[in-house]
């Protein structure tokens, strides 16, 4: 009967709103959305926005002041077990969900919400860190290029 149609339709709606939204708003939604123009263009911008620094610098200090190879079993162990399959979900769920990462985890389930406002955050503070970091590496850098370094002369406590 039509008061079961409308029952029903109802039912969907409350469903979908609970869920974040339609697969046909998702799929709107997506259609707004800025998309990267080629594949290789996104693997250079993920590789760009991991590979940093602390992969250049801080690792080999970790791995020589920790034991060398018996640092890098359990570092791999972590990379295997941790890093690349939450890595995976992360590009995964973009890509099917088209959407952010508070909105995408809301629509698996409603209080995922808070683990992408977490992610966010987290991306935040990590950027107001490595900010700092790169103002110390362009003053070195403008430093160098004198004939006399300025932590040269016995010095290197009043310039650091």
């Amino acid at each position: 009967s039509a008061t079961d149609e409308q029952e029903v339709e109802v039912e969907v709606e409350v469903a979908d709103a609970a869920a974040g939204g339609s697969a046909a708003a998702a799929v709107a939604g997506a259609e707004d959305r800025p998309k990267w123009g080629s594949t290789a263009e996104f693997i250079l911008a993920a590789v760009g926005s991991a590979v940093g620094l602390g992969n250049l610098l801080r690792f080999p200090f970790l791995v020589f002041s920790h034991g060398g190879a018996a640092f890098l079993v359990p570092y791999v162990l972590a990379v295997l077990c941790l890093g690349i399959p939450v890595l995976g979900m992360e590009l995964m769920l973009g890509q099917v969900l088209q959407r952010g990462v508070c909105d995408g985890l809301a629509m698996l389930h409603a209080r995922a919400w808070g683990i992408g406002v977490a992610a966010t955050l987290a991306s935040f503070l990590l950027a107001s860190y490595y900010s700092i970091i790169m103002a110390w590496v362009w003053c070195f850098l403008v430093a160098s290029v004198n004939e006399v370094m300025p932590w040269s002369d016995g010095r290197a406590a009043d310039y650091f």
